[in-house]
């Protein structure tokens, strides 16, 4: 099981996706002359190249400015910058796949998270990579503890913060000898700790030794870090995310189900004290209950009324067990955000993070049903969604509060899965947010497996997203939104939603306009000025699967969502040039820099340094400030980013990438494509797009335009043309790159050479 949050922005329920794919005949998706090999042999950013993202780093070591601290603004910021947001793109590292053995390689790891342009790394299961072939229960590994001190002193000396997990792997720190071959994989100790003082105690226990340890390199305990930007006690513990999943395979989960089931039992008799009073409440539903020890919760779907009381149950159960465990961090020292429940998209789930300083949440496009071979996608595009996965996490955040995104993705092997990049890192920026991550492991000391689920280096497509949503997302490159619109919440609205039920899409979807957020009352959050506070008239479906949550969304009601973008025009959020119109599905930005067309799975990012769109079908023309974007191919994603500051009209050195879909050497899938057969070899193969870019102004002086290998270095000269007096034309046409195909192209003047 992974561990993840899906908001998937189809509003299809995965679990109608037929297995029955799998008895399809194989074709390779990656037969014809228009897929490439991708050479990946050396993937170490040479230093100064056009990969070379350092430069988006502050300079120093981490810590020089303070504790991350929340200002009365409601932002993360350093205590000793208080008035000065920060904006943090963040690297996702799996431990149990922790690449470096030796103190060489833990350098060079480092150095390439910083020239990746990475302000933050979240080790991830960092308790299960510490504790195997541990020599004790609660004893880490000594070689795994001295490679991590020298990786987090690295990342330190380079600016680089970290984002720590208490608690991911069902483990719990006990000693094991396999990542996922062991006696605790299929343990749900996230429930357990919920009703159980034992698993209680074995968090405390975790919780200390790895917050106490003191790095020998630095002389501080992480507790005592300041480049501790925040911790999370737990990864995706709620109550209702948990036992969907256990609900999923009833006899063998029955213990952590009767747990729960007794728990919500208490509560239930310390609310009604009579099993009387419980059966008025609960009307039909309480039909069969003698005493309180029959209620169980033996389904997903629950009465109305029952799965009222089991919903506010959650969220008192949640709210104090997070205050016990942030009263125990405070306690033994901790004074950065710590947080919890970072996934799950009820509004029962917003309610429960009201006591939370800050929110961060996962997100995912089509993710994969199953981990393996023969997993299945639905290979929808995400801007034919309206970029769902965006304004979907929009509805998660409380105004007033930090937001980040610890986990985010659209998953090898969806053919649309290289628009994500553009998306996240336009729409993160947009709404102000101030942490994206896209899961998981983006960089590489070396490419030694062919593409598959959640490995971004390994994947041409996702890495080059990656690179855009780092550019994009770097403060000062696309504007916050100006216009904010508060969506209210309290009590009374929420049990006419439904507790377990979402935001609807005609209110979320103005994320792609507007900021926008929940607000709930009694909270204890920064004063926000809205310019528009809406109150949900409905709630969506949720739906739990294995290691996702889904939005079920059918009911879209486009007439309210043009009530709303008719109240932000009457009020001056959106200007007269403003290009929204809900009913063709198009969505501008209020500060007009983002355009969304899902008809067209057509996305522009219009500002002056960055410029870029997503291109489906041949013959799709972004015109843009200073260059206009024409697809004479395969679907494709391209963005032109200004390296040197200025203006992309006045650059002397830019970036381009040209991102299109990706598979493996031998990769076989069913014939609608939709099911991967097997994940093949390397190298890594390219789709070949063709672009033809026209710059509406020349760059000063000679133009050179060179294709780049991975790591950054200049391989082959590309053609220009220009005619006497006339606009200059880049066509980048990657099949007759050949052997040379890449995504990344580097345009210079000569005097930048």
């Amino acid at each position: 099981m992974r561990y993840c949050l899906l908001l998937l922005s189809c509003f299809v329920s995965l679990g109608l996706m037929s297995d029955r794919l799998s008895a399809q005949p194989v074709v390779r998706q990656a037969d014809g002359e228009n897929w490439l090999a991708y050479d990946q042999s050396d993937v170490l950013v040479q230093p100064g190249s056009a990969l070379d993202f350092s430069h988006l780093i502050p300079t120093g070591i981490a810590g020089q400015y303070g504790r991350a601290i929340i200002n009365t603004q409601g932002m993360l910021v350093f205590s000793e910058q208080p008035d000065k947001a920060i904006r943090v793109m963040s690297c996702a590292l799996p431990m149990f796949e922790f690449e470096p053995q030796d103190d060489a390689q833990v350098i060079a790891f480092a150095e390439e998270i910083q020239r990746a342009g990475y302000m933050a790394v979240r080790p991830h299961w960092l308790d299960l990579y510490l504790m195997i072939d541990a020599p004790a229960d609660f004893v880490f590994n000594p070689k795994r503890i001295a490679l991590f001190d020298l990786f987090t002193f690295e990342l330190k000396k380079r600016g680089i913060y970290l984002i720590l997990d208490v608690v991911s792997a069902s483990t719990m720190y006990k000693s094991i000898d396999h990542p996922f071959n062991n006696p605790h994989r299929k343990t749900m100790n996230k429930l357990q700790m919920y009703y159980d003082s034992e698993y209680q105690q074995h968090w405390k226990q975790g919780a200390r030794i790895l917050l106490n340890h003191i790095n020998p390199h630095t002389k501080v305990a992480l507790k005592d870090e300041p480049q501790v930007l925040y911790i999370a006690a737990r990864n995706e513990p709620g109550i209702g995310f948990q036992m969907n999943l256990a609900l999923n395979n009833k006899e063998k989960n029955k213990v952590y189900i009767k747990g729960i089931s007794n728990h919500f039992a208490q509560w239930l008799k310390e609310r009604y004290r009579t099993v009387g009073e419980l059966k008025i409440a609960w009307a039909d539903a309480g039909e069969g209950i003698s005493d309180f020890s029959d209620v169980s919760i033996n389904s997903k779907q629950l009465p109305l009324l029952m799965d009222n009381d089991y919903q506010r149950y959650i969220v008192d159960t949640e709210q104090k067990t997070y205050a016990w465990m942030n009263t125990y961090l405070k306690n033994l020292g901790i004074r950065c955000p710590v947080i919890d429940y970072n996934n799950g998209m009820s509004v029962q789930c917003g309610v429960t993070r009201s006591v939370l300083p800050m929110i961060d949440m996962h997100a995912y496009h089509d993710h994969p049903k199953g981990w393996g071979v023969k997993a299945l996608l639905h290979n929808n595009s995400l801007v034919g969604s309206s970029a769902a996965m965006a304004y979907r996490l929009s509805g998660t955040r409380q105004l007033g509060a930090p937001f980040g995104v610890s986990e985010w993705g659209n998953p090898y092997f969806n053919p649309y899965r290289h628009e994500a990049g553009l998306v996240m890192g336009a729409y993160g920026a947009l709404q102000n947010w101030q942490m994206i991550m896209q899961h998981a492991l983006p960089v590489e000391l070396s490419s030694k497996q062919p593409p598959r689920f959640f490995r971004v280096a390994r994947d041409p497509s996702l890495k080059a997203a990656e690179r855009m949503a780092t550019l994009l997302f770097a403060p000062n490159v696309v504007k916050p939104a100006k216009g904010v619109v508060g969506i209210k919440l309290d009590e009374n609205i929420v049990g006419k939603l439904g507790w377990g039920r979402t935001l609807p899409s005609e209110i979320t979807k103005l994320a792609l306009v507007s900021q926008l957020g929940i607000q709930l009352p009694d909270t204890d959050r920064a004063k926000v000025s809205t310019d528009l506070i809406l109150e949900p008239q409905r709630g969506a479906t949720v739906i739990t699967l294995p290691g996702a949550e889904v939005a079920n969304d059918t009911e879209q009601n486009t007439a309210a969502t043009g009530q709303a973008i008719a109240l932000l025009r009457q009020r001056g959020v959106l200007g007269h040039t403003n290009k929204t119109d809900v009913s063709k599905g198009i969505y501008q930005s209020d500060t007009e820099e983002l355009t969304i067309d899902a008809k067209r799975k057509f996305l522009s990012v219009n500002t002056p340094t960055c410029q870029g769109a997503t291109l489906a079908e041949p013959g799709v023309v972004a015109s843009l400030d200073h260059v206009t974007m024409t697809n004479e191919g395969v679907a494709v994603a391209c963005l032109l980013a200004s390296l040197d500051g200025q203006s992309i009209a006045q650059s002397q050195r830019m970036l381009l990438l040209v991102a299109s879909n990706s598979s493996a050497t031998d990769a076989t899938f069913s014939e609608d494509g939709k099911q991967v057969l097997s994940f093949g070899k390397l190298p890594a193969l390219i789709e070949a797009a063709k672009v033809k870019l026209v710059f509406k102004q020349a760059p000063k002086g000679n133009i050179q335009v060179w294709a780049l290998r991975a790591n950054g270095s200049r391989s082959v000269r590309c053609e220009t043309s220009q005619q006497s007096h006339g606009p200059l034309s880049v066509t980048i046409d990657q099949a007759k790159l050949g052997e040379n195909i890449t995504p990344y192209f580097e345009i210079l003047t000569d005097s930048a050479d």
